[in-house]
């Protein structure tokens, strides 16, 4: 999901239907921020909160 763009918009509590429909061999679902970061470590290595990460296939 690309959301950095809409930062007001998303402030504001909003109540509506969503369907998600989405295709992945990975998913992880975070609360927090930092359960965010701990599971972006942990599918493509350590990096600086928000710094863009490439996966790591084939690697241990």
């Amino acid at each position: 999901m690309f959301f950095e763009p809409y930062p007001a918009w998303l402030a504001d509590e909003r109540t509506f239907e969503v369907v998600i429909v989405g295709f992945a061999s990975s998913l992880s679902l975070c609360a927090t921020p930092d359960d965010f970061e701990r599971a972006q470590a942990a599918l493509f290595g350590d990096a600086e909160p928000g710094a863009p990460r490439e996966p790591r296939f084939g690697q241990a």
